[in-house]
């Protein structure tokens, strides 16, 4: 009868490494076989995203230089200015934005961010809307509110992954 009971913990044990050594086997399995180019967006990125955006200074001048985003929006595009060269104000706030969302994150199949929308509110109009790639049912977001005058400004800005 003991050598019954040790040949049952010998098993015991046996079975115990094998479900153990196959954990670690998949483990290993399921990193190495991971797409490495998705990467997670988390929401403190497209936040910071926004606000460092704001600070971005543009092609666009003025009489006193050149101007920063959050400039254009509030004092140049909301008013249809145009820069010192001619061009719209709008237009430029439009081609920056695009070319930092695109150099910021990687847009695609192949890619964790399947498509993205930036949109400025002034109030209950929509002043710019940038939109590409995939809106899915997933996604990180984030907003900035600022008044100018009497005016509420929204940026509203979704990753979808």
């Amino acid at each position: 009868m003991i050598k019954n009971k040790k040949a049952q913990e010998a098993l015991v044990g046996f079975a115990l490494i094998v479900i153990i050594v196959s954990i670690v086997i998949l483990s290993i399995l399921f990193f190495a076989f991971r797409d490495k180019n998705e990467k997670a967006i988390e929401s403190y990125e497209v936040s910071s995203f926004i606000q460092s955006s704001l600070q971005y200074t543009t092609k666009c001048e003025n009489s006193f230089g050149n101007v920063s985003i959050k400039k254009i929006i509030t004092d140049m595009c909301a008013y249809d200015q145009r820069c010192q060269n001619g061009a719209s104000s709008c237009d430029v706030l439009r081609d920056t934005i695009k070319a930092m969302i695109n150099s910021g994150f990687q847009i695609g199949n192949g890619s964790a961010v399947k498509g993205y929308s930036f949109i400025i509110w002034e109030g209950e109009n929509e002043m710019i809307s940038l939109k590409e790639g995939n809106e899915t049912k997933s996604y990180k977001g984030s907003s900035q509110d600022f008044s100018r005058g009497s005016s509420l400004l929204k940026i509203y800005f979704k990753l979808y992954y």
